[in-house]
């Protein structure tokens, strides 16, 4: 068990070099390579590790349960969470997005923003807003029936979901722009919280309402 242990997180890591080195585009490239190494600095390498597994796993088991929305996916060919996870300056929040792949009679694809806050050391992970890739924007015409690539879907979340999450400071290096999570904490979420434990509270109910969505 152990040894399976290792070598899935040993693939989750070829994973995300294979996405972030495989980019289109040599500006998108560098840019993500940055920020996930600011990421990983953040928290640690194998913290970031560790909670990318968590993020993934919270898809699977959405998967596996047949929750709506996550019913006719399958994790690693038409589903899969982003290779980047944006963490606020406390650890305590992070942005991320759920890729999606559609194979069906369809000519987009779609990224949704996807939440995790961390509440008395542990993660939970929530869906924010989705939002549709029409291929025609990326691709030929002659290519608008066959789905994007993870890699494609990155390079557009890096424009579309994490556009703003560093800044430059005031002696040009780069650091979190804790702004960025402004979202996690609007009116959209709960108009009446007042403290972390309110917080807490709602992003809790958020979660466990995940669970009575079934298909």
């Amino acid at each position: 068990m152990l040894n399976q242990d290792k070598l899935l997180r040993f693939l989750i890591c070829i994973f995300l070099c294979i996405m972030i080195f495989s980019c289109n585009n040599n500006s998108d490239c560098n840019e993500s390579r940055i920020w996930m190494m600011y990421s990983k600095r953040i928290v640690s390498e194998n913290k970031y590790v560790n909670i990318y597994h968590q993020a993934g796993d919270t898809v699977k088991k959405w998967i596996e349960n047949d929750i709506e929305y996550f019913n006719d996916v399958v994790f690693g060919k038409t589903i899969t969470v982003d290779s980047l996870l944006c963490f606020n300056s406390n650890k305590t929040k992070l942005i991320t997005a759920i890729l999606t792949r559609k194979y069906w009679n369809t000519e987009s694809d779609g990224i949704t923003y996807f939440y995790g806050v961390n509440i008395d050391g542990n993660w939970y992970f929530f869906q924010g807003p989705f939002i549709v890739i029409s291929r025609e924007m990326y691709v030929s015409k002659s290519k608008i029936h066959e789905p994007l690539s993870f890699e494609m879907l990155h390079e557009i979340a890096m424009k579309e979901v994490f556009n703003g999450y560093l800044k430059k400071g005031s002696k040009g290096k780069w650091e979190v722009d804790d702004s960025f999570f402004a979202d996690i904490t609007s009116q959209a979420w709960c108009t009446t919280c007042h403290s972390q434990a309110d917080w807490d509270s709602t992003y809790l109910s958020i979660v466990r309402k995940n669970w009575k969505i079934k298909k």
